[in-house]
Parts: structure tokens; sequence; C-alpha cells
């Protein structure tokens, strides 16, 4: 389970992706943006801390039955 801190730090990285993909996504249908810029935007957003967070508990989870 996350603790305090990384429940903050992750909750703002999934607000984040979430506000970005409700903005951008009709923009990319409508042909306002481009593909190519809507996945830049993704990659700015900082997912890689995010996996991180929850891949140090899915580790953890996997050395606990061994």
């Amino acid at each position: 389970m996350l603790n305090v801190e990384e429940a903050e730090e992750y909750g703002k990285i999934n607000t984040a992706g979430t506000d970005y993909q409700s903005q951008n996504v009709p923009r990319v249908i409508k042909g306002d943006m481009s593909w190519e810029d809507y996945v830049k935007g993704l990659e700015d957003i900082d997912n890689d801390t995010a996996v991180e967070l929850l891949q140090n508990y899915v580790d953890l989870a996997s050395t606990v039955g061994r």
C-alpha cells in the first residue's frame, strides 16, 4: 500500500493524466490536435514516476510468497 507521500504524488500524476485525456481526446477526434502532439503531451506528464511508485509494491508482493 502506498504511504501518504506516495499516494499524494500518485494522485497528482493520475489527476493530471485524467484531465489531459479528457481535455485532449476530443481535440484529437475532431482533428484539432495531431496524434503526435497528443502523445507528446502525455509524455510530459510524469507517468514514469507513477509506474515506479506502483512497481515497487508489485515487486514487493511478488517476493512475499517465495
